[in-house]
């Protein structure tokens, strides 16, 4: 059985897929997808306005790769958060080694 959609359904499902597209291109933008205007052969006109190229993504999908990224980096940094503090503590001791020899 088919039924019309109303007129507010409409609205409510074009509302979704602006904001599912939005969504898309912001976490794209972030995330380094290749925008349209960059590829001139295959999008000519394309301008900085009609952003980047998420393929078949849909926010949920493209929210994982985005958490996934953040997870990476966060590891990263607290990885060389700690490198730092090792690195500043080791100069730290050189100094002082270094002016007890020289200072006696």
């Amino acid at each position: 059985m088919t039924r019309n959609v109303t007129a507010e359904e409409q609205r409510l499902r074009d509302a979704l897929s602006r904001q599912n597209d939005e969504i898309c291109q912001i976490l794209g933008q972030a995330l380094g997808y290749p925008w349209f205007k960059d590829d001139p052969k295959n999008f000519p006109d394309a301008a900085e306005v009609d952003g980047v190229c998420v393929g078949d993504h849909v926010a949920e999908s493209i929210a994982e790769e985005a958490a996934r990224a953040i997870r990476k980096l966060r590891e990263e940094t607290q990885a060389f958060s700690w490198s730092a503090f090792f690195l500043g503590h080791t100069v730290a001791c050189l100094v002082f080694v270094f002016s007890y020899l020289l200072l006696g």
